[in-house]
């Protein structure tokens, strides 16, 4: 009965979540507008981009100490008080601390909800439930949210408030049925430990009492700071302050000017003072550090970051602008640009699940369709260079379904290939730096669009239309959708204008996307099959599994939600059973139900910090021979 609640709870959440996401740009746009400050929230996207970018290690870390139930309550806590910051915000600086607090939210959720089902689920089947849960909702919702989207534009308050309250019911009932779950695989821990205990001498009284005794208040904080690597965090935050805010704000702000001493001293302390410390303290005094360095020896998990990097970062120096252009230059409603902006996110969905499906059912290698998609990316990116001048609704809609279909595959196989690159409890730190790496990226394409269209954007406007003050550029700029009040020749000026804008942003972007194609040249290949990792061997699988062929307990023996790390685990068995064709059916019954463990199934991801005894380390020959097993017995 909990396996469906489970499954019910995660239904409820993903839901709301993906209703936000399919409505939250448009609804902060029109509340930045209504401020008279649409310019300003670029600043206010890059600078959540640098919390969400953070806020993925912290919590994946923050999981593993306190445990998914808690990480899931925090994040519920966090968008609900950002959103109703917003709600009630009267200037732009309230808006952005309430998305900036809305965002550590998010991020938290995400990235809980990933480690869960990594968790639960093997390499075949992984990716099909990562997509299902993050954006299978998106098909229902995409002609709602346009809907919503359209209701809240002058009714932004509202919209804020209806996301603060809605958060709590959805998420509730998940974090209610996890609690249970951590609860019931305690007792029957310290029932197993209790029984042990009895076949071993009784320790004297006075052990008994000292052991009995918890540490103080002062040492658990420390533990606890150590553990999530505070200091590292901090370091991690301040580099990315230091070296993206002032590019970010670059006269926006009195003191912040490209020809001053400001800019530059907070360049070079992030480069050069910042980063090395940074890497030393990761390196050398971290005990449990936000980014392993190991990992970049790692050469799948090491490209897998250069992809998803570069990737995200060309992806948001082409799109942060684009509804600000589609308002200039088309007469869409706010209903029809809400269809548009999200028609690549549409397309991501899409592509996706259909490549996990395909993966599941064939166990395909993954590399070559790592490739491929990011070139169906540079394809759709370098598109929008000849959109730009010809906005017509096919060219424009063509743009954005090529850059989703790339990106969609590219997203979902490089996050399942790098969680099978790792051991099991490497891998939700692993699947924490891979998105660290991401939304670095992110950051650092809000930046550099943030930057290109303070800087250029007003300079072509008054270049095409000399005769407008700076008021009245500042004024379009703070609400591009006033210019569809000028005349004709005034608007095809402003249309120019942020047309050439668009070619500053979509050129660098179209050759930055050329980094990661070279890159996925590099990648390890390997076949997504029943295995969790590429460490265990088909032998080994093929012994649990005639082992797990026995009843199967809804949730009862997945790892220790709670993080302890006093849960030893002896081996790892999976939830699936036969690898015939003809019982594909099976295999997708059972993948069906996420959370369904077999009777020795134990925690083996690190959000558990546990230790998997069996699981073989293999180097990479003997993967090798053991993939020409496996094709040999197909």
């Amino acid at each position: 009965m909990i396996n469906l609640f489970v499954i019910v709870s995660i239904l409820i959440a993903t839901f709301l979540f993906n209703l936000d996401n399919g409505t939250s740009i448009t609804i902060s746009t029109s509340a930045a507008s209504s401020l008279g400050k649409a310019h300003s929230l670029n600043a206010v996207t890059a600078i959540t981009a640098i919390l969400l970018a953070t806020g993925k290690p912290f919590f994946g870390k923050l999981s593993q100490v306190i445990g998914r139930p808690k990480s899931l309550f925090i994040s519920m806590f966090l968008i609900s008080s950002g959103y109703a910051i917003c709600s009630f915000s009267n200037s732009i600086s309230s808006l952005g601390l309430g998305l900036c607090i809305w965002q550590m939210g998010v991020s938290g959720f995400h990235i809980t909800l990933q480690v869960v089902i990594a968790d639960a689920t093997s390499l075949r089947y992984r990716s099909f439930f990562s997509v299902i849960t993050n954006s299978g909702w998106f098909f229902i919702l995409f002609y709602f949210n346009g809907q919503i989207s359209n209701y809240f534009t002058h009714n932004w308050r509202w919209g804020f408030v209806f996301f603060a309250l809605a958060y709590i019911p959805a998420l509730l009932p998940l974090v209610v049925t996890l609690s249970f779950q951590q609860r019931r695989i305690r007792l029957r821990n310290s029932k197993s430990t209790s029984s042990s205990a009895n076949l071993l001498p009784k320790p004297s009284q006075t052990l008994s009492h000292s052991l009995s005794i918890s540490p103080p208040s002062t040492k658990r904080l420390v533990r606890f700071l150590s553990d999530v690597d505070i200091v590292g965090l901090y370091l991690l935050i301040s580099a990315l302050v230091y070296i993206f805010l002032p590019i970010i704000l670059a006269n926006q702000v009195d003191n912040l000017k490209w020809d001053g001493v400001t800019i530059p001293s907070m360049l070079v302390a992030g480069v050069a003072i910042i980063i090395p410390a940074f890497l030393y303290w990761e390196t050398y005094c971290a005990r449990h550090p936000v980014l392993p360095l190991r990992f970049l020896k790692n050469r799948t998990i090491a490209v897998v970051c250069i992809i998803n990097y570069f990737d995200f970062t060309s992806f948001y120096m082409a799109f942060s602008q684009l509804l600000y252009f589609v308002q200039v230059v088309t007469d869409w409603s706010t209903q029809d640009i809400n269809y548009y902006i999200y028609t690549q996110a549409l397309t991501m969905t899409f592509s996706a699940i259909t490549w996990s499906v395909v993966a599941f059912i064939w166990q395909i290698r993954w590399k070559a369709s790592v490739s491929v998609a990011l070139v169906v990316r540079l394809i759709g990116i370098t598109l929008m260079l000849y959109a730009r001048n010809h906005p017509t609704p096919a060219m424009l809609a063509l743009t954005q379904i090529l850059q989703g279909a790339g990106g969609g595959i590219v997203a979902v196989a490089t996050q399942v290939g790098a969680q099978g690159a790792v051991q099991g409890s490497d891998l939700a730190m692993a699947t924490a730096s891979v998105l660290l790496f991401a939304e670095m990226g992110n950051v650092t394409g809000q930046s550099i669009a943030s930057a290109i269209n303070v800087q250029y954007l007003p300079r072509f406007i008054k270049t095409l239309l000399p005769h407008f003050s700076a008021e009245d550029v500042a004024r379009y700029i703070g609400d591009p959708s006033q210019t569809r009040l000028l005349g004709a020749v005034e608007r095809s000026k402003m249309a120019e204008a942020f047309s050439s804008n668009m070619k500053l942003l979509v050129l660098p972007a179209a050759l930055l996307s050329v980094i990661p194609i070279m890159a996925s040249r590099f990648i390890r290949d390997f076949h997504l099959d029943q295995r969790h990792n590429i460490l265990e061997t088909h032998a080994g699988l093929r012994q649990t599994q005639s082992q797990s062929r026995g009843s199967f307990d809804s949730l009862g023996d997945l790892e220790d939600l709670s993080g302890s790390e006093e849960v030893d685990v002896d081996r790892i068995s999976y939830s699936h059973s036969h690898s015939h064709p003809h019982t594909l059916d099976r295999h997708f019954d059972h993948a069906l139900n996420t959370y369904t463990s077999i009777d020795t199934l134990r925690s083996h991801g690190n959000a558990a910090a546990s230790s998997s005894r069996n699981v073989s380390r293999d180097n990479e020959n003997s993967d090798d021979q053991d993939s020409d097993d496996i094709r040999t017995q197909r």
